[in-house]
């Protein structure tokens, strides 16, 4: 125990030594650089704090517009506020980008697009988004970084226009108690000034816009009116010009309420027109609704229990620009929720935009785990809409064996590079790895597998308790999954080569990586000790060197990863966070 404290104590003072020289440089995030992250050098993120809703829980129009602003007047590094549009009645229509925002080419990376309240009786649609945005924000405070977050806002931009028909929610808040029923825009369509007047925008998009039957109206007093022809309202022709304008793979059209996640086409006598695209549908609704429950299925289905939907703008979005919308509505039994009811219900799709986010891109799976004997295979899938970054994918397998006196602990790393893997799905191979251990001898501990290419990696670990009352599992849930940008596994995997390495600690053999990997956030508490100690006794000089190096190292950076077992720690620490 004292070697390790002295060491621990020498490594302290080397850190202060050379500080100076080399000016508290940053350090990499393993082979994922600090070039990746959308955090330079000393950046933070303001978690801007959501005001209480004036309007039964929710967010007014004024309140919505300032937390906008807000939102992107602290976090101008990683957001990007404009307005789309004017309404009928000339208020901005803002949108709100998180993410690669402010790159030069704007459709370099993969591009999710949250809209909110087309009807403006439905104020929960609109705070389901306001709460993702506060969780992706919160996802990237130092003092409680998510990796998973920081890696997919370092690679996506997420558009959000969380209130689409400003006018009818600014009559509804100006109306009286009962009263509030204006779910159209405020167009004059009707001699009725009521509620009754307006176009209702989510039947102003050109597919079956004109299909008779009880899809739409014609008649302009009625609530689903569709308007005069295909975007003859602003905000619907701001909408499709934003969308015009981007790349978007993936779009959620939230409304309320329901519990469901409808599919396009909501127009009966339309389909999705290749058995490609259909399934890859239903796979990702089926994804995004994992958490949440929520009923699949299309507006007429038996299961849904609605009706025919004509000028749609999810269909519109799919048929026309091949876009993966869906439409949820909101959990709950009315429009108008119960203020205790909002957060909650609101929070509940969290899960469902963020897997929507990583879907707009590759998104990196490991399934179909099987286990002979000692050997383990699997299949890596990319369940996104783009293509894997890069020519390849690096794949990881890693176990541990480890004996009851700790005498005998062996890991075993081994990593191989396969093709890249194409979108909707697309599976590798089955990929075999063998520990070549004696369970008898040396009982496994744990068994990590993981998956990059060039922008993303994942670290699976499997439970093994999963392979007790079988040697042959086909099929394992997402176990617990973690994404560590910055880890020693990840380290090796953005080295592409292939490997098989062997370390025994009774030898004091420690596998160190080549590139050593920063777990943005954390730091070793002490490291921090020894090195305050120590610039106690060598004088003020050390000492201001120490604040301004452990200054620098606050903002997502931390001490080095040095071995397999400080990993192995690390992963099962952080898997239960």
């Amino acid at each position: 125990m004292s070697k390790l404290l002295l060491l621990r104590a020498l490594e302290a003072l080397l850190v202060i030594i050379l500080c100076v020289p080399l000016s508290c440089a940053e350090r990499d995030f393993g082979s994922y650089k600090s070039v990746n992250s959308i955090l330079k050098g000393n950046e933070t993120v303001t978690v801007v704090p959501i005001p209480k809703g004036n309007f039964m829980g929710s967010l007014d129009w004024e309140q919505l517009q300032q937390y906008m602003e807000a939102v992107a007047e602290k976090n101008p590094h990683i957001t990007k506020l404009s307005s789309i549009g004017l309404s009928y009645e000339k208020r901005k229509l803002l949108s709100l980008c998180l993410g690669r925002c402010n790159e030069g080419d704007d459709k370099k990376y993969p591009q999710t697009f949250y809209n909110a309240m087309h009807h403006s009786r439905e104020p929960v649609s609109m705070m389901t988004l306001v709460y993702f945005i506060h969780y992706l924000l919160s996802g990237l405070d130092y003092r409680s970084l998510d990796h998973g977050i920081l890696n997919l806002l370092s690679n996506r931009q997420l558009w959000f226009v969380p209130l689409v028909n400003p006018d009818g929610y600014v009559w509804n808040l100006h109306a009286k108690a009962g009263n509030l029923w204006q779910r159209k825009n405020r167009s004059p369509t009707c001699a009725r000034e009521d509620w009754h007047t307006g176009v209702d925008l989510n039947r102003n998009y050109p597919v079956c816009f004109d299909k008779p039957g009880q899809g739409s109206s014609t008649k302009g007093c009625d609530e689903d009116y569709r308007g005069p022809h295909p975007f003859s309202e602003p905000e619907t022709i701001a909408i499709r010009d934003f969308v015009a304008s981007n790349n978007f793979t993936i779009a959620f059209n939230f409304h309320s309420f329901g519990h469901l996640m409808l599919l396009p086409y909501s127009c009966d006598t339309e389909h999705v027109e290749s058995e490609v695209n259909e399934k890859y549908f239903w796979f990702y609704a089926y994804q995004l609704v994992y958490h949440s429950k929520y009923t699949v299925g299309r507006s007429y289905d038996k299961t849904i229990k609605l009706y025919p939907v004509n000028g749609d703008a999810a269909d519109w979005m799919f048929k026309e620009h091949k876009i993966f919308a869906v439409s949820p509505e909101v959990g709950g039994n009315k429009f108008w929720v119960p203020e205790k009811d909002v957060v909650p219900l609101s929070k509940e799709n969290t899960p469902m935009c963020h897997f929507g986010a990583l879907a707009s891109g590759p998104l990196l799976q490991i399934k179909e785990v099987s286990k002979e004997g000692k050997c383990f295979s699997f299949k890596v899938w990319n369940d996104g809409l783009w293509n894997t970054w890069g020519d390849n994918v690096r794949v990881l397998f890693r176990s541990r064996a480890r004996n009851e006196d700790h005498s005998i602990d062996t890991n075993v790393t081994s990593i191989v590079s396969i093709p890249r893997i194409e979108s909707k799905s697309g599976v590798s191979n089955e990929i075999t790895f063998c520990t070549e251990i004696n369970p008898l001898e040396t009982p496994l501990v744990s068994i990590n597998v993981g998956a990059a290419d060039d922008n993303q990696c994942v670290v699976y670990q499997i439970d093994l308790n999963e392979f007790k009352n079988s040697d042959k599992v086909q099929q394992l849930e997402i176990f617990a999954k973690r994404s560590f940008p910055g880890v020693a596994s990840c380290s090796f995997l953005g080295e592409g080569k292939s490997k098989d390495i062997t370390s025994n600690t009774k030898g004091v053999e420690y596998l160190t990586p080549v590139s050593k990997g920063a777990v943005p956030g954390m730091y070793n508490g002490s490291v921090l000790a020894f090195s305050g100690m120590i610039c106690l006794l060598i004088g003020v000089a050390l000492g201001l060197a120490y604040t301004r190096c452990f200054r620098s190292s606050l903002d997502y950076k931390a001490v080095e990863v040095d071995n397999l077992e400080e990993l192995d720690e690390l992963v099962i620490e952080n898997s239960k966070s």
